[in-house]
């Protein structure tokens, strides 16, 4: 049973987040063809944030309470109609609204399906778990960089929103073909309330990690397009550094993910974001085609040892807490991360060159990094097998 539902959810969510990675490196070059500024294409990213940081938690807490399947069809179903909605996205503000949708959309799909692996995940192989289906959720996202550009160099980006909503489509009906609603032994655990899981000393430090963290990771990611189309890149050419950054994090996460199950958690993630944020700062100084694929590749490696061990933690405590919720928390402070990010890099795009915007976001996820190490090393948070409420 278990086996089923991880195999569904992997090829599933694999197809979804092939789809979205189509498309993700073209919104920006897109955005600005519509006539949007450095501040409009910030909005544009942060808009898919912002619903994804409104929706997760309750999402997450209502799928604790009457099951996962449901809420994973509608996200699939709404990925399918939004690749249409996106061809008469003619403006930058339409554009947004796309984006916001796409969020809600994310929130169903990813967040739920996570929620799921780690409520049957077994006690101490949470990140063996975890890591093989985030290759599933990288890999898509690595993949799917490089075939839409590809796509828009040789035939138009309408494509690839159209080709976003076959993948999506085809996940819904695997999904609802295939997927069964896990079953509990008597009444479904019932989640603790927000603000009872906040108290947790770890799970607020990693929490608040996660938040500082993707402010850096989304403002590279939402500006890293022009920075690269300025050197005089093609969108092909573009596609595959984001895909080699991707490609990465993904093929890395179980080897590290299995690392984590056996070590100690807090020093892998302030080593895996030491080599992120060195990344960022070679990036600024780089300018051929090979120095960048160099330190994308670098910085996938970087997130490779960071994040597994980071949700381990959360998931620890989301066995006992409400799964759905806890996650929720965890990936509302990411998508908060995400949404404030792009603004901010946004609004000191033009001002000063973007190697001294990728230097800013280093120290960005430097700082994160010690106030992570500061919060769980003060809560005690687990290290080894043992576990981590902390």
């Amino acid at each position: 049973m278990k086996r089923r539902i991880f195999q569904v959810l992997f090829i599933s969510v694999f197809a979804s987040m092939l789809g979205f990675g189509l498309i993700e490196p073209l919104i920006p070059i897109y955005a600005e063809s519509l006539g949007a500024s450095g501040l409009w294409i910030g909005i544009i990213f942060s808009s898919f944030m912002i619903s994804r940081a409104l929706f997760s938690p309750i999402i997450g807490r209502m799928s604790d309470k009457v099951g996962r399947r449901k809420f994973i069809l509608i996200g699939l179903l709404g990925y399918t109609l939004l690749s249409v909605a996106y061809l008469f996205a003619q403006s930058a503000p339409s554009l947004a609204v796309a984006r916001f949708m796409q969020g809600i959309t994310s929130a169903l799909v990813v967040s739920v399906s996570m929620a799921y692996i780690a409520e049957i995940s077994p006690h101490g192989e949470e990140g063996r778990y975890l890591s093989i289906f985030n290759l599933a959720l990288f890999l898509g996202m690595a993949t799917g960089p490089l075939i839409g550009g590809t796509i828009s160099h040789y035939f138009s980006i309408n494509y690839a929103f159209l080709s976003m909503g076959a993948l999506s489509l085809f996940a819904f009906f695997l999904v609802l073909k295939t997927l069964p609603e896990l079953q509990h032994e008597g009444e479904r655990p019932k989640p603790l309330h927000y603000r009872e899981i906040l108290k947790d000393p770890t799970v607020r430090a990693v929490t608040i990690f996660r938040a500082a963290n993707a402010v850096g990771v989304s403002g590279f990611m939402a500006f890293f397009p022009l920075f690269a189309a300025g050197l005089g890149l093609n969108t092909m050419q573009i596609g595959l550094l984001v895909s080699v950054n991707l490609l990465m994090l993904s093929l890395f996460q179980p080897y590290f993910g299995k690392m984590a199950d056996q070590h100690d958690k807090v020093t892998m993630v302030t080593i895996g974001t030491a080599v992120f944020s060195l990344s960022l700062v070679l990036m600024g100084f780089s300018r051929s085609f090979a120095a960048l694929f160099a330190v994308n590749l670098l910085m996938g490696i970087g997130g490779a040892i960071s994040m597994p061990a980071a949700t381990i933690l959360v998931v620890k405590a989301g066995k006992t807490m409400g799964m759905g919720t806890v996650l929720g928390i965890f990936n509302t402070a990411m998508s908060i991360g995400q949404a404030t990010g792009p603004i901010i890099v946004g609004a000191f795009y033009g001002r000063v060159t973007t190697g001294h915007l990728f230097t800013m976001i280093g120290a960005m996820n430097i700082l994160a990094s010690l106030l992570f190490y500061r919060g769980t090393r003060g809560a005690g948070a687990a290290t080894g097998n043992q576990d981590a409420s902390a």
